[in-house]
């Protein structure tokens, strides 16, 4: 009598039931993306030929199935080429009539029909082919098994739990004086958790069956490494609906650990709004830092994302073919320790919580304790990684403490740009012999390089995709890493993991003219007039600041951005915008507690921390500036101590460590200056 009481309050009177249902009925209606397979995007014909492929050549590979899947991908290039050549000889007037074009079209196979289905089945095919042994051929990837935090859910988990509380304190004096206080709280507490656990088992219904729907009930016992998102899962021998148990238990877990803390502080503090927000605001807060945006953050809170835990290190191949670490996994032993943190907290908060029926627990005795208990959990289980905080401006030359980097354009017989290749030198500038040549696609052209903290990083510029993109290269190991690929279409962004929103990209936004780094963030000047902020380990783009024009920037060790606005004056960004001086520039360097600003006669510097200004040298045009040294475009050099010389303006100058180099081709030099 006691539990239906209590299942009728919690469900009816506090409105779980309905909040519930229209929680469900939300998840239900954002879902509809999971039960799109992978060939969706094909026509109908395409879908159907696809299918009708995997009946044949899915489950495990052989080699009859090799042969037959390699014929038919020949068999597609065949007639995509032969169709091509077709275009290419209509495109240039061959063909003195309409018809007789539509007649050498109607002599390619008709398999060109179905070459995009013809294509999925073979990148299929290709990765399975790597590893025959545990991956098995899926009609599509499950989008089901990836879903992300359910924040609805969450908020809604919040409310119930702290008003369920809350709203006890009428019947305070009843329950201390009852001889069944103990058995009312677990009543109570059942009502409550069998509306969390209601919701749960729906959402995990509705992810089950988006997932039967893309690949079928008979696939779900077969291996979950199969699944691209899980290629590099420690759980190599689970299948696939074993590992979606484990991800769904883990994101209960999660569930009930955020609805403990809300008992928990509703029976400490009485207070409503401290009890929904901080356990909401402390799971947002961490999920947030789970993902790629920081590199490791580690939480019982994040529980609730449930999938990372099982898929292992991810990566993604861009369009240009190179690996990008999207996301690296934590070890499977912490899960199991965030989970038995998980039971603890829960276990004590739910001991609290019905100790409180049984005698009177002062409010202000445990609201400092409660909070400083919810501080504790926001600023625990985080490590970092060494980062140093000089800053790296980009050049087209770049050195560490044993080699020094120039990038060198390679040329066809036709001075036609066929790849860009990075040649190494020692301090002596010898060419060394293992040389990086760098895996870059025709067109692509390298126009700065900086070093910074082991990785040499540079730009690109494919003039075939017209298509920007970062990259950063493992100095030790030479392995090159993409850390940032222009989006090939519109930008999207997600709005609660529900609502995704389309924004038509702007070129200008990703047509990068300048780079500098400072930390862990790459800063580039685009041709919109903004600069961004890329994260050099996750990837992550932020804006920065937009001007209507800015000539130049460059970084300064406290990681403020000084630049040359539309009406030539040097400007200060350090949050807030600051103009440094009224004088006209259309260059700005730095170097060391100073930034340089020249024109076409005179530079003078300016001192980072007050803006104060001094003349440098009557010598405009300078480039670089190293140490107090400087060079100018039009070929004088100036020392430290503000001596100038001229120097022949064969090849290219640079200042390296002290050093005049010049590079002519591959070849590099020392100048010798002499200073008057």
């Amino acid at each position: 009598m006691l539990l239906k009481f209590e299942f009728k309050k919690i469900y009816f009177k506090q409105f779980a039931f309905f909040i519930a249902i229209a929680v469900i009925v939300i998840k239900a209606i954002s879902s509809v993306g999971l039960y799109e397979p992978d060939y969706s995007s094909l026509s109908v014909q395409q879908q159907n030929y696809y299918l009708e492929c995997m009946d044949k050549f899915g489950g495990k590979l052989n080699d009859e199935k090799e042969a037959a899947i390699i014929s038919l991908h020949n068999e597609a290039e065949t007639a995509k080429t032969m169709q091509d050549r077709i275009i290419e000889k209509n495109a240039s007037g061959e063909y003195e009539t309409v018809e007789a074009y539509f007649a050498e079209l109607g002599k390619v196979p008709e398999i060109i029909t179905k070459y995009d289905a013809v294509q999925l089945l073979f990148r299929n095919y290709s990765r399975v082919s790597t590893d025959k042994e545990h991956l098995v051929m899926l009609p599509s990837d499950a989008k089901g098994m990836t879903c992300g935090i359910e924040y609805i859910l969450i908020i809604f988990i919040c409310y119930i739990s702290a008003v369920m509380c809350y709203y006890e304190r009428k019947y305070k004096a009843v329950y201390i004086s009852s001889t069944n206080a103990v058995k009312g709280s677990f009543c109570r507490l059942l009502a409550l958790f069998s509306v969390i656990v209601l919701c749960w088992i729906c959402f995990a219904v509705i992810e089950l069956f988006s997932i039967i729907t893309v690949i079928g009930a008979e696939n779900l016992f077969v291996g979950v490494v199969s699944l691209q998102a899980f290629a590099n899962t420690p759980f190599k021998e689970s299948g696939i609906l074993a590992v979606f148990i484990m991800i769904q238990l883990t994101k209960l877990c999660g569930y009930l650990l955020i609805s403990a803390l809300c008992i928990l502080l509703s029976t400490l503090t009485k207070n409503l709004p401290l009890s929904v927000f901080v356990p909401l605001v402390i799971t947002c807060v961490w999920v947030y830092l789970f993902t790629p945006e920081s590199v490791t953050f580690y939480s019982p809170f994040s529980l609730v994302l449930g999938s990372p835990y099982f898929t292992g290190d991810c990566y993604f191949i861009d369009t240009h073919g190179s690996l990008l670490l999207m996301y690296t996994a934590p070890d499977t032993w912490l899960l199991w320790l965030l989970i038995f943190i998980s039971l603890i907290i829960v276990l004590v908060s739910l001991i609290i919580f019905i100790k409180s029926n049984k005698c009177n627990i002062k409010k202000n005795h445990f609201a400092l304790p409660a909070l400083l208990l919810s501080v504790a959990f926001l600023s625990s289980g985080c490590s970092s990684h060494n980062i140093s905080d000089e800053a790296a401006n980009g050049a087209v030359i770049a050195s560490n403490s044993t080699n020094i980097y120039v990038p060198y354009i390679i040329t066809d017989d036709d001075y036609q740009v066929v790849g860009r290749k990075i040649t190494v030198y020692n301090q002596n500038l010898d060419l060394i012999e293992d040389s990086i040549i760098h895996d870059i696609t025709q067109g692509k052209i390298t126009r700065q390089i900086l070093y910074s903290d082991g990785y040499l990083y540079f730009y690109t510029n494919d003039t075939i995709t017209d298509s920007n993109d970062i990259y950063k290269i493992n100095l030790s190991d030479y392995h090159e890493e993409c850390v940032f690929a222009e989006p090939d279409t519109n930008e999207i962004n997600m709005y609660l993991d529900i609502v995704k929103i389309y924004g038509s990209k702007n070129p200008d936004d990703y047509d990068i003219r300048g780079m500098s780094k400072y930390g862990d963030e790459l800063y580039i000047l685009t041709n919109s007039n903004k600069i961004f902020a890329v994260n050099v380990i996750t990837g992550i783009r932020r804006l920065v600041l937009e001007e209507q024009y800015i000539h130049c920037f460059c970084m300064s060790n406290n990681g403020a951005i000084f630049y040359i606005n539309a009406d030539g004056n040097p400007v200060c960004f350090d949050n807030e915008k600051k103009i440094v001086s009224d004088r006209v520039f259309n260059n700005v360097c730095a170097d060391g507690e100073y930034v340089y600003c020249t024109n076409k006669k005179v530079t003078y510097r300016y001192k980072v921390s007050d803006f104060s200004e001094e003349k440098y040298a009557d010598v405009g045009e300078i480039y670089q500036v190293e140490n107090g040294k400087a060079l100018s475009s039009n070929g004088i050099y100036i020392s430290e101590y503000g001596k100038q010389t001229k120097i022949s303006e064969e090849g290219n100058l640079f200042l390296l460590d002290g050093k005049i180099v010049r590079q002519n081709g591959e070849l590099l030099s020392f100048v010798e200056v002499q200073l008057f």
